[in-house]
């Protein structure tokens, strides 16, 4: 008996762990490396694992961390996580062996409930002492190019640029050749086959170092994305960098959260000649407002006049995405908040933020109800204790309606709601806690899509 029960501990653990004292299994004769890729559209966040270990979580666009293995065959599996199910829901399993010095890239296309996997191998390469050159592969998962064969070239950085380096010709779903190329910093730009003028994508400029293998994947952009495409690269360092296209700048909205600045206007320049947002009221947000990318300094001044300057703050968005920047607090104690909210869609449940403003009840929980229900003693805070200033993480919601309370921290009378939230799946809702004129009751505000 104690024999078997060895057995099934080895074979539940198999290649995880090499078994000891009787085991029948073979010995490895080297070891292997894996990661998993995201590239659906609106999936929710990917867990990849091996057998039953979890070897990270992929968002689109995201590849998990590289992790190493003996040459043993596996069950990979993947999972995702959906709202009011306390188990996890297993989307894919794929049987696969590790070989030895060799990289197994899974990619993971396709609908976020029956997902295709398809794995990419490779030699893990060595390079030499003093190697001044990085080899890289990139892969064609441009989803609304997906019956389009699309050229990549690899340009180093000048002045003009050019486009003449093409690497490959791809189909969607296929991988180049390794390429090995000279460090140096690169721009990847994507064309039509056979046709360079029709440009695709065209990225921002990236240092890439020697002695290092990189995997540059092609994806369509998100909501989160000022751009169609974005190109994701990932090195076997666990180094993984974002390539926006260059031609679609960053935007800023901004939003005010601060009972006591009343309305402002907005200028980003030193003299208050340059106005951006014009009349911002408690509660409201702008629009997206395209910026430079570079550190700009933003003056916020009492609407209509120009001097006082209420609240002045620099910032620097990251590149080819939508940023957010909330001013907060009381008065003369005003603090700007910037932040990337969550736009992406996810097509199976509809997303909920919050963010906190509210300075006279600045501990707060948060309920969501089904529709007409009111807060009972069973009922559980979905967030707690939001403090001011402070953003949540997106809170996922199964379609339905939905009330929406805040209550001050460890207690279940309302002081604002409810909320109506009708969710469907593909909803993003950014959800604003406020101060009001009477500070014993907050409100709580859908910020409307910019």
């Amino acid at each position: 008996m104690k024999r078997n029960l060895l057995l099934l501990a080895c074979t539940g653990a198999l290649c995880l762990t090499a078994c000891t004292g009787d085991s029948s299994f073979p010995n490895p004769t080297g070891r292997g490396t894996v990661r998993a890729i995201n590239a659906i559209p609106e999936s929710p966040d990917v867990r990849f694992l091996i057998e039953e270990r979890s070897l990270g979580v992929a968002g689109y666009q995201e590849a998990t961390a590289t992790a190493r293995f003996d040459d043993f065959e596996y069950n990979f599996n993947f999972d995702i996580s959906l709202p009011d199910d306390t188990q996890a829901t297993r989307i894919a399993t794929t049987v696969h062996k590790v070989e030895a010095n060799r990289d197994h890239v899974f990619l993971v296309t396709g609908d976020a409930l029956s997902p295709t996997v398809t794995i990419i191998s490779a030699d893990a390469r060595e390079f030499p002492d003093g190697a001044s050159f990085f080899e890289i592969r990139f892969v064609h998962v441009i989803e609304s190019l997906n019956a389009a064969d699309v050229d990549i070239y690899l340009d180093e950085l000048v002045d003009p640029p050019v486009v003449v380096n093409k690497v490959a010709t791809l189909s969607y779903g296929e991988v180049s050749t390794v390429q090995d190329v000279e460090q140096g910093e690169y721009v990847v730009t994507i064309t039509a086959a056979g046709d360079p003028n029709t440009v695709h994508y065209s990225s921002v400029s990236s240092l890439y170092v020697a002695a290092q293998t990189q995997f540059a994947v092609a994806f369509d952009g998100d909501a989160n994305d000022t751009g169609p495409i974005l190109v994701s690269v990932s090195s076997d360092a666990g180094i993984q960098r974002r390539l926006p296209d260059a031609g679609f700048p960053s935007t800023v909205r901004f939003v005010n959260g601060s009972l006591s600045l009343d309305a402002v206007d907005i200028f980003d320049d030193e003299m208050l000649t340059s106005r951006i947002v014009t009349n911002l009221a408690h509660g409201a947000a702008s629009g997206d407002i395209v910026v430079s990318g570079d550190t700009e300094t933003y003056r916020w001044t009492p609407t209509g006049s120009t001097a006082t300057v209420l609240v002045e703050s620099g910032y620097t968005p990251p590149l080819g995405t939508h940023s957010h920047i909330a001013v907060v607090g009381a008065i003369d104690e005003w603090t700007a908040l910037p932040y990337l909210s969550d736009r992406a869609p996810v097509s199976l449940y509809a997303k909920l933020t919050v963010l906190q403003t509210a300075v006279d009840n600045d501990l707060l929980d948060v309920y969501l109800l089904p529709a007409d229900e009111t807060i009972d003693e069973d009922d559980v805070p979905v967030l707690r204790a939001l403090f001011t200033p402070d953003l949540t993480a997106p809170l996922p919601v199964k379609a339905g309606s939905y009330d929406l309370y805040a209550t001050a921290l460890g207690e279940r009378t309302p002081i604002a709601g409810p909320l109506r939230i009708d969710a469907a799946n593909g909803d993003i809702f950014d959800v604003m806690i406020l101060d009001t004129a009477d500070p014993a009751v907050a409100a709580l505000t859908l910020l409307p899509a910019p």
